[in-house]
């Protein structure tokens, strides 16, 4: 429990930080002044995306103050190969139990585009599909006159599967 709320402590922190970064980010004074510190001669966009990066994936896909939180390992793979490999049992198959590893790009293209790292961090292309694939689980309790609900939810391997077919390219069944 004291990890998850320093962890949690660090993304509030990271969240207001960034906040306060896009503010500045806002005004041409501070881009251009900017710009000479880091010596650039372009002006820099005045657009900007920002992410929290972690360690770990606790909170991964969190939105907190509208900074998404991603994990290190999860972000870098999307930038340096734009795929995710789905190890599963072949559901296509008849001969249940033979195992598969199906590859999706998540990239549009067959290099990365900002458009591609934007969709994973502001559109949360590839979170989308981890939440759609969550099945609610109800459990009821009753108590006398009153009744007490209990959420959770699980995780479809097959509505993951369906959410990168109508999302990214499928690109080999290795």
């Amino acid at each position: 429990m004291f990890e998850l709320r320093t962890t949690y402590d660090c993304i509030q922190k990271a969240a207001i930080q960034l906040t306060r970064f896009q503010n500045l980010w806002q005004q041409e004074a501070f881009r251009k002044y900017l710009a000479t510190k880091i010596k650039t001669h372009n002006h820099l966009p005045s657009q900007l995306c920002s992410c929290i990066v972690m360690g770990n994936r606790m909170f991964s896909g969190l939105r907190e103050q509208g900074h998404s939180v991603r994990p290190i390992r999860e972000l870098c793979y999307i930038i340096s190969k734009g795929e995710i490999l789905l190890n599963s049992y072949d559901i296509y198959d008849q001969d249940a139990g033979k195992k598969s590893i199906i590859k999706f790009k998540l990239w549009k293209e067959d290099q990365l585009k900002a458009e591609d790292l934007l969709g994973y961090i502001q559109e949360d292309s590839l979170h989308k599909c981890y939440f759609n694939s969550l099945i609610r689980i109800e459990q009821t309790i009753k108590l006398k006159n009153k009744s007490l609900v209990q959420e959770s939810y699980a995780f479809s391997h097959e509505r993951f599967l369906e959410q990168l077919v109508d999302n990214f390219r499928f690109t080999e069944n290795l």
